[in-house]
């Protein structure tokens, strides 16, 4: 039943977005694949239906959601073609040469898992074992604590089963699969990574800008972080 409801208002809430009296204002491309994964990406996308709303009623303009795929939104936003992207795309001195990122909006990287009980935070777990996917952001991880003793895992289920029987301290979970197990263990909720979706346009893009000021906006009023709380984005 919650999750009928669930998905019952991720439809109405895109569809409020997407709606537009007088022609679309701004246009916001981000990647649909990715808010399709799971119950907690569908969250997600409804956290940013209700922000995007949010930012029409304050900015007074018609803002429109565009579905897209990860590999065509920096080529979209280059051309032009739209006027922002939402994406988690690491912000970079190289980058924003060409691009200006809103403040972190919505956290996508890791959760620190443990068993229950067992609170210890990643700077505790000096020469324990911890595993961890075998990506990009690995290597980060690693040069961040060359005190822990980091494994790979590429099957969370065989993770898990390590935790369970001790042969780990914890695991880095991707915030797309920490909800599966956070019955059974212990999710800390503080952000392991810099790892963020934010709003990114292009520098000569001044309207689009405007976003951004109404973003800070609301995350100093709480708004953001009600909206998260209200869609249970966190742990």
């Amino acid at each position: 039943m919650i999750r009928n409801l669930l998905f019952t208002a991720v439809f109405f809430s895109f569809f409020s977005c997407s709606g537009v009296k007088n022609g679309p204002i701004l246009r916001v491309a981000f990647d649909s694949s990715y808010f399709a994964k799971n119950m907690q990406t569908t969250r997600m996308k409804a956290f940013l239906d209700e922000l995007v709303q949010n930012l029409q009623k304050k900015m007074g303009e018609s803002i429109e959601l565009v579905p897209s795929s990860e590999d065509s939104l920096q080529d979209l936003l280059d051309k032009k073609r739209i006027d922002l992207i939402f994406s988690d795309l690491p912000k970079s001195i190289i980058l924003e040469k060409e691009f200006v990122f809103s403040d972190p909006v919505l956290y996508n990287g890791y959760y620190l898992v443990t068993n229950k009980q067992d609170e210890r935070r990643l700077e505790n777990l000096e020469s324990r074992r911890v595993l961890l996917l075998n990506n990009e952001e690995a290597t980060v991880l690693i040069a961040g604590y060359p005190k822990i003793d980091f494994g790979f895992y590429n099957d969370d289920r065989e993770a898990f089963l390590q935790l369970s029987r001790s042969s780990c301290s914890a695991l880095l979970v991707p915030v797309v699969d920490f909800r599966v197990f956070q019955n059974e263990y212990n999710v800390q909720p503080q952000e392991i990574t810099q790892r963020n979706f934010r709003f990114i346009t292009l520098r000569a893009h001044d309207k689009a800008q405007r976003v951004f000021k109404e973003v800070k906006s609301m995350i100093k009023e709480g708004t953001i972080d009600q909206l998260k709380e209200k869609w249970e984005i966190n742990p």
